[in-house]
């Protein structure tokens, strides 16, 4: 296994949400939490992750659901580097998401992992768009991707 550690912000082109490039080989997330939501895409590998007082393990293709304040890690399974993309969303721009998505100011995500094929697609789409659009300015689409993300991911 390679020594990759490494960790990437990139800005996007809704104020709220921070992206964060990952790419790890044997590093292991101590216990920890956040004060924002996080949604992932787990892109290579896999990683054992416990949330709350379950372990989880996630691998390519998965989403990855965090509630702002709750405790989890994140450890190497041992198999091949992993590496994920993951949003970063204040308060107020998850608020808006879920109105857009949903018609709801919130939501408190039930399950830590998706496996669904339609919701990888939908977040690897808006992550691209929310990419793309900090370079480009393509906030249209950005928009229709991140409604068709939301209605998905949210439920």
């Amino acid at each position: 296994m390679s020594s990759c550690q490494s960790f990437a912000a990139f800005a996007t082109i809704r104020r709220g949400i921070v992206g964060v490039e990952a790419h790890l080989s044997d590093f292991a997330f101590p216990p920890h939490s956040h004060d924002h939501v996080c949604i992932g895409l787990m892109r290579a590998g896999e990683k054992s992750s416990r949330y709350g007082l379950r372990r989880h393990m996630v691998g390519p293709g998965d989403v990855i659901l965090v509630n702002p304040g709750e405790v989890h890690d994140g450890r190497s399974t041992g198999g091949a580097d992993r590496a994920y993309t993951m949003l970063e969303i204040d308060g107020t721009a998850f608020a808006r998401i879920c109105r857009e998505g949903i018609g709801r100011d919130g939501v408190v995500f039930e399950q830590p992992v998706l496996r669904d094929p339609r919701v990888s697609a939908a977040l690897v789409r808006w992550i691209a768009l929310l990419k793309a659009g900090s370079v480009a300015g393509d906030a249209a689409a950005s928009n229709a991707a991140e409604r068709d993300a939301g209605a998905l991911v949210l439920g």
